[in-house]
């Protein structure tokens, strides 16, 4: 009896066995072969009546492989491509290739330029072309590239350097943004990163470095400078943009160096993040993961937010050298709110004309959920500081915590002034700090 069992247990494994394969067989046959996959589907067509359902049943067979998860797990040796021409054919919508086109000036891009030549016109048509192929990678190999012409991104670009060794360098008499998103619209999934912008502003009056209306997108590992305007400038028009309905910016500004600007290091936008970053003066050695935002500016501040929501910055080092009037400054005006900023973890060192935080609303305008807590506020670097952290205006200012930060060093008009509208003051409390 024992036997005959084990040799019927076996056998099931074999047979199941035989069976996994013939359907792995089976799957790359689908996959792979057209003719033999349309006479299955109409062959189970006609036995089901049920196009739709044949659909969703291929779309999960393809799910793996397309990334998109699921119980449908294919291990079968499947060309990408041939899977999302599978999907594409049978889900009735047109899937994306993501495709690659490198620029260099030593003959080895897929779109080559001269050192001294004009790149913008050969960079535009790198992210054209990948833009008309549904997406994917434009990049840029090491070189010192002028432009005489502003940059235009478009949607699911990934636009990426070697690092510093990549510099994209406005020529004189430019007077532009260097990279700007097309037409002024709002684009998604964009990815700018691994490379230096300088805006040559000896030689020009204007222009940005990124100046985009972007959503759901990211800037890293940026160096930024020498711009005769801003830095970073994310002023979208996200929240009310008519192709863009009921969404949120939500951008994130990561290991960036902004430095020398004329104006504003980051103007942000809506739902932005700035993540692990060194923000401060020029001349100071750019280390890893670091942003660095020049403090010299008309604007008023290092970064700023102006009528925003769902701010976060946390685990910065923010430096100002006194020219600056604040190091963030959060601003209501013209009946706009600003609500939900978290300032958390960062190293504040120098000094503002104002405050290294200015925080002020407007008649009818709401400031509310601020949360200030776990910062370094060093005002001795070689000045004292105004204000560590000021409060003022004619709107409304309520919900605000600010608590367990350390302020050092020299406040000439105190480390926490509160010259908010007393009617419209509400809940906001300076707590559990410890002032050296």
């Amino acid at each position: 009896m024992i036997i005959k069992w084990l040799t019927g247990l076996i056998r099931n494994k074999k047979k199941k066995e035989k069976i996994k394969v013939e359907i792995e067989e089976l799957k790359k046959a689908i996959l792979e072969d057209p003719k033999f996959r349309d006479e299955i589907l109409r062959e189970l067509e006609y036995r089901t009546g049920r196009r739709d359902i044949l659909k969703a049943g291929v779309l999960g067979l393809l799910g793996l492989s397309l990334g998109l998860g699921g119980s449908y797990a294919y291990n079968a040796s499947v060309n990408t491509n041939t899977v999302r021409e599978v999907a594409s054919d049978y889900a009735g919508v047109k899937i994306p290739k993501p495709s690659t086109c490198i620029v260099a000036q030593d003959g080895t891009g897929d779109y080559d330029v001269s050192p001294r030549e004009d790149a913008s016109e050969v960079i535009q048509k790198a992210i054209d072309d990948v833009h008309r192929k549904g997406g994917g990678e434009v990049k840029i190999r090491e070189g010192k590239y002028y432009l005489y012409n502003t940059i235009y991104i478009q949607e699911h670009i990934i636009f990426t350097g070697c690092g510093q060794n990549t510099l994209l360098i406005l020529g004189e008499n430019v007077s532009r943004s260097v990279i700007e998103s097309a037409d002024g619209k709002t684009y998604r999934q964009v990815i700018i990163k691994d490379l230096k912008i300088d805006g040559n502003k000896r030689y020009n009056h204007d222009g940005c470095g990124i100046y985009c209306r972007l959503w759901d997108s990211i800037i890293q590992n940026v160096v930024i400078q020498n711009m005769p305007r801003h830095g970073i400038d994310l002023r979208n028009k996200g929240l009310g943009n008519k192709n863009i309905v009921g969404t949120r910016d939500d951008n994130k500004i990561i290991a960036c160096s902004i430095r020398n600007c004329g104006g504003v290091g980051i103007y942000a936008s809506p739902v932005l993040k700035i993540i692990g970053c060194d923000i401060g003066h020029n001349n100071i050695a750019v280390c890893e993961n670091a942003v660095r935002i020049h403090a010299c500016n008309i604007y008023g501040a290092t970064i700023w937010i102006e009528n925003k929501e769902a701010i976060s910055i946390m685990g910065n080092h923010i430096t100002t050298d006194g020219r600056a009037k604040a190091g963030i400054k959060i601003f209501a005006k013209n009946g706009f709110n600003c609500r939900d900023v978290e300032i958390v973890g960062n190293d504040f060192r120098g000094s503002a004309s104002n405050a290294l935080i200015d925080i002020e609303s407007q008649s009818n305008c709401l400031i509310s959920n601020v949360i200030i807590s776990g910062n370094i506020f060093n005002a001795r670097n070689n000045r004292s500081s105004s204000r560590g952290i000021w409060i003022r205006g004619n709107g409304i200012i309520k919900n605000i915590l600010i608590t367990n930060n350390i302020f050092t060093g020299v406040y000439e008009k105190g480390v926490f002034v509160n010259k908010a509208n007393n009617k419209s003051n509400i809940n906001i409390k300076f707590e559990n700090n410890i002032v050296d």
